[in-house]
């Protein structure tokens, strides 16, 4: 769980919140130069997440095209929001560009 803490302070104009908010761990892999995430799974532990993470890093060692992330997020959803680059579909290049001249 993580806390946010919410105050107002007069004059400034700046709050925070207190609330609880659900954690979730997501590993994924990605090959960078095929555009394709290879693998995207969640975790609730965060031990389990961390040991899952040194595993991926020690498998994919010396792999210029794959990167590795470890992230936390409320959702899946979120996770797509804000780094959606990892969860975009590979579409294929215009060549009719280069043909048409």
């Amino acid at each position: 769980m993580i806390n946010h803490l919410r105050a107002h302070e007069p004059g400034i104009g700046v709050s925070f919140v207190i609330e609880e908010m659900s954690l979730v761990h997501f590993l994924l892999v990605y090959n960078g130069p095929g555009r394709r995430l290879e693998r995207c799974e969640p975790f609730e532990d965060v031990e389990a997440a961390l040991v899952a993470y040194a595993q991926a890093e020690d498998a994919y060692r010396g792999r210029g095209d794959i990167e590795v992330v470890l992230l936390g997020s409320d959702s899946i959803e979120t996770l797509k929001r804000t780094h959606g680059h990892y969860f975009e579909a590979p579409t294929e290049p215009d060549l009719s560009v280069l043909t048409s001249r």
